[in-house]
C-alpha cells in the first residue's frame, strides 16, 4: 500500500522532495513558493528524443522516423523479446528487457540545442493502469514507462508514454493485453481466487513501437490518425480530441521532438529520487478490451502512484516554433 512504504522501510517514499508522478501543466504557471506544489514550466529548445538499437558489434540504427534521421532501422533485424515468463509482483507488470541493446540519449534539460547529456541503456518496460502522470489535471488510461540505466549503473532515465481509449490498439500493448487475457482474471485473481505470480508473455518486438510512440501526434476530432504496425506499414484509426490535451501550438509535431521533462523519483520502492523522466505529450491509442484486459492483472483500483508535491520543480517543455 503506497500510504505504507514509508513505514515499511522505503523512507524516501514518505520524505524525499523529488517524488514521481507529477500533474505536468503545459502552461507556465507559479505559485507560492510556500505551497509545496509550487512549480515552474519553461519552454526550451531540446534535441530530439532518440533511441538506439545495437544489433551487431560496431553497427547501430537510430529509431526515428525516415527523413528524421538514418533509415537503417527499417531494414534491419527487429529488436524483440522471445515469448517469456515474467514474475508479477502484484503491484506493476514490469517486463525485463531481453531483446539486445536499446539506449536511449537524454536530451539536455538547459535547452542546450543539439546536447546530449548521456546515454542509457533500456532496463525494462513498466505497465500502469491508469496513468501516473497527469498532463493538465487528465489522467489518461494506461501509461507505459521505459526505464533505462547509465553507463556503470549509475542514473536512471524513464521515458514515458499515456494512452487513451480508442477502438484499435498498436500491436506492442495488444500483445501485452493477450497475453494478460489468457489468465482469465476477475477483479485481479483467477478462477481460484488466487492473485497470479507471473504473466507468459508472447513475442513482443519493440522497433515498430517505438516509432509508433515517438511519431504520434495529436488529430483533430473525427480525422484519420495512424498507427505503424510491426510490418511498417500504416493503418488509419479514429482518434479524438480531449479538452484536456495539450492542443497549443505543436498539436502536428511528432511526440519525438515534443516533450516534458523533470527530474523525479522512481513510483515504486525504494523511490529513487534524481530520475530523469521525459514524457511524450501526445496520447497514443488503446482499445478498450485491452485496457480491460490490462487493468485485471491489478485490479479495479488500479496501480498508479498518488500525484506527487512539484515543490518548485522546474518542468521543461520542448519549444515548438
Amino acid at each position: 500500500i503506497e500510504g505504507q512504504w514509508g513505514e515499511l522501510g522505503w523512507k524516501l517514499c514518505a520524505t524525499g522532495k523529488l517524488q514521481s508522478p507529477i500533474n505536468i501543466k503545459s502552461t507556465y504557471w507559479r505559485a507560492f513558493w510556500s505551497s509545496p506544489w509550487a512549480t515552474q514550466f519553461l519552454e526550451t529548445e531540446s534535441p530530439p528524443f532518440i533511441w538506439d538499437v545495437d544489433e551487431e558489434e560496431d553497427a547501430e540504427a537510430d529509431i526515428m522516423p525516415p527523413g528524421e534521421g538514418p533509415e537503417a532501422a527499417a531494414g534491419r533485424e527487429e529488436g524483440e523479446i522471445t515469448a517469456q515468463e515474467v514474475p508479477f509482483d502484484g503491484h506493476a507488470l514490469d517486463v525485463p528487457w531481453q531483446g539486445g541493446n536499446i539506449s536511449a540519449k537524454l536530451p539536455g534539460i538547459l535547452g542546450l540545442g543539439d546536447e546530449y547529456e548521456g546515454v542509457f541503456q533500456l532496463e525494462d518496460i513498466v505497465v500502469h493502469t491508469p496513468s501516473e502522470h497527469l498532463i493538465d489535471g487528465t489522467r489518461y488510461d494506461l501509461e507505459l514507462q521505459f526505464v533505462h540505466r547509465g553507463a556503470g549503473g549509475e542514473g536512471l532515465l524513464v521515458a514515458s508514454a499515456v494512452f487513451r481509449q480508442s477502438h484499435e490498439s498498436g500491436s506492442f500493448v495488444s500483445s501485452l493485453a493477450k497475453s494478460v487475457r489468457a489468465l482469465k482474471l476477475k477483479h485481479g485473481r483467477d478462477a481460484e481466487g488466487q492473485h497470479p505470480t507471473s504473466v507468459a508473455l508472447a513475442e513482443l518486438k519493440f522497433l515498430p513501437f517505438a516509432r509508433e510512440v515517438l511519431m504520434q501526434v495529436q488529430m483533430p476530432l473525427g480525422q484519420e490518425g495512424a498507427l505503424m504496425h510491426e510490418d511498417h506499414s500504416q493503418h488509419p484509426i479514429k482518434t479524438y480530441k480531449h479538452q484536456s490535451d495539450y492542443d497549443a501550438k505543436g498539436a502536428d509535431v511528432p511526440n519525438f521532438k515534443n516533450y516534458f521533462s523533470y527530474v523525479g523519483s522512481l513510483t515504486r520502492p525504494p523511490c529513487t529520487q534524481d530520475v530523469r523522466w521525459v514524457v511524450f505529450k501526445h496520447p497514443l491509442a488503446v482499445s478498450a478490451d485491452d485496457i480491460h484486459s490490462l487493468q485485471s492483472l491489478v485490479g479495479d483500483e488500479g496501480n498508479a502512484r498518488p500525484v506527487q508535491a512539484l515543490r518548485g520543480r522546474l518542468v521543461h517543455s520542448t519549444k515548438i516554433a
